[in-house]
């Protein structure tokens, strides 16, 4: 409640949405303070995050992209710190990749069930990191050179679910703006 109470307050310091903290908070009383068990669920997620963009890259590149995706992700040395950090950085990822996935499949065959998931996984982005609306924007604009016909459809449901839905941080999200926001 502190946290969620700092940001619909709009005060303090946030430099990023509170999901990936609401997330860690419920995991504490699950994994304890053991490290090893603290860090579980973020190796979960970068693992996780890094078969979807395998599966991303195969999509793009064809099925001899996705084996090379893997071994770069696990042999990167950004690897390592990305699953050890109790912070925002492997879910994170994990939800780009899932959206990134998630768009290249709506691009295959767009129906209305594609484009839900798609916008509730960037819904659950933009409440975990402020860059959010930037990757949305540019899945956007990628969409307007891609598929025009489809490019009305795809904006006005994703921008017209996620603004409202984002009512109680666009407070927070200015605030940050306009300090700076702490990379």
């Amino acid at each position: 409640t502190q946290t969620l109470a700092r940001f619909w307050a709009g005060r303090g310091q946030h430099e990023h949405p509170p999901l990936s903290d609401l997330l860690l908070h419920f995991w504490l009383p699950i994994g304890g303070s053991a490290p090893w068990f603290l860090r579980l669920p973020f190796v979960v997620f970068y693992l996780t995050g890094l078969l979807l963009l395998a599966l991303s890259a195969q999509i793009l590149a064809g099925t001899a992209a996705f084996t090379p995706v893997l071994y770069l992700g696990s042999l990167s040395p950004f690897a390592f710190h990305f699953a050890r950090m109790t912070g925002w950085y492997s879910f994170c990822f994990f939800l780009v990749a899932a959206m990134t996935l998630c768009y290249l499949r709506y691009l295959e065959k767009s129906s209305w069930g594609r484009l839900a998931i798609l916008i509730g996984i960037a819904g659950l982005l933009v409440y975990s990191n402020y860059y959010g609306w930037a990757l949305i924007s540019c899945l956007a604009f990628d969409i307007c050179i891609r598929k025009r016909r489809e490019a009305v459809k795809f904006i006005v449901c994703t921008f017209g679910v996620l603004v409202p839905a984002y009512m109680p941080i666009w407070t927070v999200f200015f605030e940050e703006l306009s300090n700076g926001i702490q990379i």
